[in-house]
């Protein structure tokens, strides 16, 4: 039976239409993606040890919920229609998986995991409003204007 162990939120500044999902490993996931040739288009860049996120907007502060999950899951919540950005393997060798903004300060609790290797999916709503922007006051709006939902579990032989 599938499922949920855990879950965290959490809140980041959108700075360079970017946030990061990581673990505390080194190297960091920004340091990895600036190696190559970055496209804004690409939603999802996946690193060794956590995720870079491609935001719709600038300057805001989208609801960003980490999971983790006993098997696969595929499918999103029913609640709100989800775009799924697709799969990802990542390492996660310290055991703490942060939400974080793009320029490194961590957002919240991190999501506790048991070391290891991980496969997981990336989903996405994103609402008609334009994007709250503040000049990057710490006030966060009621309302989210773009949601992520990213949920792992553990790789194990049973899941291939």
């Amino acid at each position: 039976m599938t499922a949920l162990q855990r879950s965290v939120q959490g809140r980041p500044i959108i700075i360079r239409r970017l946030f990061v999902v990581a673990d505390d490993a080194i190297p960091h996931p920004i340091q990895e993606v600036a190696r190559v040739a970055f496209d804004l288009s690409r939603p999802v860049w996946k690193t060794t040890h956590g995720l870079v996120l491609v935001s719709t907007g600038n300057d805001f502060y989208p609801r960003v919920t980490l999971e983790s999950w006993t098997k696969p899951i595929a499918e999103p919540p029913p609640d709100q229609t989800w775009e799924d950005l697709g799969p990802f393997d990542v390492s996660v060798p310290v055991g703490r998986v942060w939400i974080e903004h793009a320029d490194g300060p961590k957002v919240g609790e991190p999501l506790l995991l048991p070391p290891g290797d991980y496969g997981g999916r990336v989903f996405r709503w994103t609402s008609d409003a334009v994007p709250y922007e503040d000049d990057l006051d710490d006030e966060a709006p009621e309302q989210a204007v773009e949601e992520w939902l990213i949920r792992f579990w553990r790789h194990s032989s049973a899941d291939v």
